[in-house]
C-alpha cells in the first residue's frame, strides 16, 4: 500500500493506492492522525480511487478515522469509490456518516 497528500485550498486530500486490509490499517490512521498534527486541516478527503480492496479492518480504519475527526470538529469526506467501496460504504451506513463525491473536483467545490 502506498499513501499520499496533498494541499488545496486548504483541503488536505490523502491518496491511497492497494488495500486496506489487516497490517495496512495501522498504516492508513497513523498516516491520517499525523497529517493532522502537522497540517492542522480542518477538512480531509480521502480518495478511494486506487484502493483494490478493504475489508472488515479497513472499514474499522476508516470508522476510527471518522470518530476522532468528528472529537476534533475536523471534516472528513470519500470521493472516487468504485463500486466494490461504495458497496462496502452503502451496507456498512459509511455514506450516511462521511460525505462522498464521484471526484476530487466536486469534493473541493462543496467543501471550499
Amino acid at each position: 500500500m502506498h499513501i499520499t497528500h496533498r494541499i488545496q485550498n486548504d483541503i488536505c486530500i490523502v491518496s491511497i493506492s492497494g488495500k486496506i486490509t489487516a497490517g495496512e490499517e495501522l498504516k492508513v490512521r497513523t498516516y491520517i492522525f499525523g497529517l493532522m498534527h502537522i497540517h492542522k486541516n480542518k477538512t480531509v478527503v480521502i480518495d478511494f480511487e486506487k484502493i483494490s480492496e478493504m475489508n472488515s479492518i479497513g472499514i474499522e480504519a476508516i470508522m476510527l478515522v471518522h470518530k476522532r475527526f468528528q472529537q476534533q470538529r475536523t471534516k472528513l469526506a470519500a470521493c472516487q469509490l468504485n463500486r466494490h467501496i461504495s458497496r462496502i460504504f452503502e451496507i456498512t451506513r459509511l455514506d450516511r456518516m462521511i460525505p462522498v463525491f464521484h471526484t476530487q473536483e466536486c469534493a473541493l467545490a462543496s467543501l471550499s
